[in-house]
């Protein structure tokens, strides 16, 4: 059967070649189409089962020649015929700046692959229409990140002034203004990476797009590094799958916050891909060959494989740099097309104690029962409690836990023990004998 249905594509390929280099067969191309539908009522007529038969046959025969075509990919020859005959047969006008995609058609994992990755000096090139406007890097947009993130993120203070710096300086017009602005940020679990991301997203008004590199390729119908890849930038023509979850999110979302958890689980073939968006600021989609606009976007890529950041790159950021090349778990050219490294340190005592701080004070407002309004009083002995039974090498995701897992049974019952008689105006939260006492009135 395989040999029929591929001897079908090739029959049908040279036919179509054929129609391809005769100009006068065009105008018959229309009507060889449509005469095994049309004749079968006809045929039945005058000649009986035996000539609808026949025609039924030519009318197979041309829907396993289109079909087989479309899965194993479409020939060039039955590509250029649709694409002048897209509209019953007439010719349509080819829009300005159409794609001129070339495809290597020599097997590499059985997968087509683009020749070349878009690059802005290209001519010819189909950009995807953005779906909203695009917006504008402004000082005040900037100002809003650079007093929401001390507040929130703790310890941290030489990291959030690379960043602003780095966005002072495309508001200002100073950087290249084609690429999109990204950043590394390296450090050890639980630091602040992913949190810095989304607020500074939060901070400029825009959505982040959140990919987590060590899962994809796990789930979903492709594996593999190559399944990861297709997940981002869509499955080629002809293979099962759709557009790129991240092309698709940009150009739905040209001012996007795209952040790329743990980096370092990429494949490097998969990473390589990132090359051109980091160069040029364009993407090209596999399933539908636009090219993408990536230079609006801010893009993080965030790795924990450094698990402690030494004092000479915390006195001097600008070493970072080499202290990622050092660790090769990327290669140098994707380094030095990130804009920025940016280091992030282990939490020192006074930070851990903030965070305590602020996790009992949000987790108190979040009792529905309590509310912002209350006044709430939490005692040093508290937090103490919660860095004592925290692993501070997980930073400020264990110390979250230890707050939920310490605080909220004694919350909970005194708040049944006080039921709904009105409404709750103080809490307070102290800790004797390494037990958690909560009083409510």
């Amino acid at each position: 059967m395989n040999k029929l249905i591929k001897s079908g594509a090739r029959f049908g390929d040279s036919i179509l070649f054929t129609m391809e280099h005769m100009a006068w067969v065009d105008p018959l191309v229309p009507f060889a189409m449509t005469t095994g539908i049309g004749l079968i009522p006809v045929v039945w007529l005058l000649s009986g089962w035996a000539g609808a038969g026949l025609c039924s046959v030519w009318l197979l025969l041309l829907f396993v020649v289109l079909k087989t075509n479309e899965q194993i990919g479409l020939t060039h020859s039955l590509r250029s015929w649709l694409a002048r005959h897209s509209s019953m047969g007439s010719p349509q006008p080819e829009e300005p700046h159409s794609a001129k995609v070339v495809i290597n058609r020599e097997a590499h994992n059985g997968v087509a692959k683009a020749l070349a990755p878009p690059s802005r000096s290209d001519s010819g090139l189909t950009f995807r229409p953005n779906e909203v406007r695009s917006i504008a890097l402004t000082p005040e947009a900037v100002g809003n990140v650079a007093r929401l993130l001390p507040s929130n993120i703790k310890g941290q203070g030489t990291a959030i002034d690379m960043l602003i710096r780095a966005l002072r300086r495309r508001c200002s017009g100073v950087s290249d203004s084609r690429q999109p602005i990204s950043f590394l940020l390296v450090g050890p679990t639980g630091v602040g990476k992913t949190e810095l991301a989304k607020l500074t997203a939060q901070g400029l008004g825009r959505t982040v797009e959140r990919f987590d590199i060590g899962q994809l390729g796990k789930e979903g119908q492709h594996s593999g590094s190559q399944g990861a890849a297709w997940t981002l930038f869509g499955s080629p023509q002809g293979f099962i799958g759709g557009e790129g979850m991240l092309t698709s999110a940009v150009a739905a979302n040209p001012n996007a916050v795209v952040l790329l958890d743990e980096i370092e689980k990429g494949n490097p073939e998969l990473l390589d891909l990132f090359l051109a968006i980091l160069d040029e600021g364009l993407a090209k989609d596999n399933k539908t060959n636009a090219v993408i606009d990536f230079s609006q976007t801010i893009i993080f890529f965030t790795s924990n494989l450094i698990t402690e950041i030494p004092l000479e790159v915390q006195r001097n950021p600008s070493r970072a740099r080499n202290l990622v090349l050092a660790t090769a778990f990327l290669k140098p050219e994707m380094i030095n097309r990130i804009n920025h490294v940016v280091p992030l340190k282990s939490l020192d005592d006074e930070a851990l104690r903030s965070i305590a701080n602020d996790e009992l004070q949000r987790f108190l407002t979040n009792a529905k029962a309590v509310g912002p309004a209350a006044q709430k009083r939490v005692g040093q002995s508290v937090i103490d409690l919660v860095l004592t039974r925290s692993d501070t090498k997980y930073g400020a995701r264990d110390v979250k836990r230890v707050v939920d897992e310490i605080v909220g049974d004694p919350l909970s019952d005194a708040l049944i023990f006080r039921g709904n008689r009105f409404p709750v105006k103080q809490v307070a939260v102290t800790a004797r004998n390494g037990r958690i006492e909560v009083e409510v009135a």
